[in-house]
């Protein structure tokens, strides 16, 4: 689906399934389940590194992130969620 190599269904054995179909501007991960939706905006980078402008980067994303979240309209049902690396810096 979508342009990506890894858009598709992925299914489990026991019948689970998932789709990922890459929109953009819908967000990073969106799920409907059970009468709510889920959307999770996410940043990433390089984390192995101490370069000042990666950390910088890291940063950056996080608020990009935050502020994404903080943008999107007030929908009841909806849960959002700010997704960036485990690290110091973030």
């Amino acid at each position: 689906m979508g342009t990506t190599q890894y858009g598709g269904i992925y299914a489990t054995a026991d019948g689970q399934s998932i789709v990922v179909n890459p929109n953009s501007g819908r967000g990073d991960v969106v799920v409907a389940s059970r009468g709510i939706s889920i959307v999770a905006e996410c940043k990433g980078g390089i984390i192995n590194t101490r370069h000042p402008g990666q950390l910088s980067r890291l940063r950056k994303g996080g608020c990009e992130t935050v502020g994404l979240s903080l943008a999107s309209p007030v929908i009841p049902g909806l849960r959002q969620f700010a997704v960036v690396p485990k690290t110091k810096v973030t």
